[in-house]
């Protein structure tokens, strides 16, 4: 569920507080918990995963779930300023609840600027493709429209290139994989 609350100043002098509740029956961890995740999620596209990890933590602490193969691929502006949850995620890590994470940071000083999709390009094409062709993973993408964009694109070309296929046939392929339509709402998840 998403909530959404306005406050609407009305000319009588007054607020009224109107709440809006939006379901996203789609945007689940997947119940087999055994199978592989990708989370990305930049800036506050990470919030929506804070339920998967705490749900996860929730099944390895008290109900004898062994570690999964979940890794999540942050990215923020500034590491100092920007990078929501960094206690909670690390805890997360420590406990079992991601096999790794990676972050990005496109504002950093002294730092190159790097973004989600490159992560995805420079350390993890192998394990995508993986993830996408030949196991039961996920792959979860949840924040801004042209990141989400840029990072289909990245995925498309890494299933091309991988998958020794043209970009349209990735392009179908990853069609193939989408449980619903690719840009619904920010959120974009593929599933095998």
């Amino acid at each position: 569920l998403l909530f959404l609350i306005y406050s609407i100043h009305c000319s009588f002098g007054f607020y009224i507080d109107l709440y809006l509740v939006f379901r996203a029956p789609l945007f689940h961890l997947p119940s087999d918990p055994s199978a592989p995740c990708l989370l990305v999620g930049p800036g506050t596209g990470i919030a929506p995963y804070r339920s998967f990890w705490q749900q996860r933590l929730y099944e390895i602490e008290n109900q004898g779930l062994k570690p999964c193969e979940m890794s999540l691929i942050f990215g923020c502006r500034h590491s100092q300023m920007d990078h929501l949850y960094r206690e909670e995620m690390m805890e997360a890590k420590n406990k079992g609840v991601f096999k790794e994470i990676y972050t990005a940071y496109s504002r950093d000083p002294n730092r190159k600027k790097e973004y989600v999709q490159d992560i995805i390009r420079n350390q993890l094409p192998t394990e995508l493709f993986q993830i996408l062709s030949s196991s039961k993973g996920h792959l979860y993408v949840c924040g801004d429209v042209t990141m989400a964009q840029d990072v289909s694109k990245t995925v498309q070309e890494l299933i091309a290139t991988l998958g020794a296929m043209s970009l349209n046939d990735a392009a179908r392929y990853l069609t193939k994989l989408k449980v619903r339509e690719s840009y619904n709402g920010p959120m974009t998840i593929w599933q095998r």
